[in-house]
């Protein structure tokens, strides 16, 4: 009986160490992500990247629901730079005074430089909570008030700089 307890306790702790990663992975991401609506975005005609917006099998987006933003790269830009046009984009939107300075000290370290070709995503999971990822790998998991619909409105609100890009993106408009 004691020969057969050892492969029986490795195989439950195999077992739990497999659930506890599946509720990691679960909780990083959206379950069955579909995309929405789709844009490409440019700059004085050259292509900055595209951009899709993912939900929960593809129904419709409501920003008080889980969904991701997926922006893949037409050119590199630094992480400085990205930065600055986030910080930028939010004080066009809010205002100065909205708290943004808090708001870009908890995404700082969410940035990397990116290269033509790469995703970097912000899944939004819920309205306080960002986790960002570069070509599949996580870069961050952030945690501040309404950081979702304040990052991800520079993209998906009626005041976002090119409206009809964010309708696309919603699945509003062809």
């Amino acid at each position: 009986m004691r020969g057969n307890l050892l492969p029986r306790k490795a195989g439950l702790l195999f077992g739990l160490m497999i659930s506890v990663w599946a509720v990691e992975v679960t909780a990083r991401d959206i379950s069955n992500p579909m995309e929405v609506g789709a844009a490409e975005v440019r700059l004085f005609g050259f292509k900055l990247y595209d951009a899709r917006l993912l939900t929960p099998g593809g129904q419709g987006f409501d920003p008080r629901k889980p969904h991701a933003l997926e922006l893949r790269y037409a050119r590199s830009f630094d992480r400085d730079s990205l930065l600055k046009a986030t910080r930028k984009e939010m004080q066009r939107i809010e205002g100065r005074g909205a708290g943004i300075s808090l708001t870009m000290e908890r995404l700082s370290t969410c940035f990397k430089d990116v290269s033509s070709g790469d995703r970097f995503k912000a899944t939004a999971l819920t309205a306080d909570r960002l986790v960002f990822s570069l070509n599949g790998t996580p870069t961050c998991d952030v945690t501040a008030p309404r950081l979702a619909s304040r990052f991800l409105s520079i993209w998906l609100s009626d005041k976002a700089r090119d409206p009809m890009l964010s309708r696309k993106l919603r699945g509003l408009a062809q």
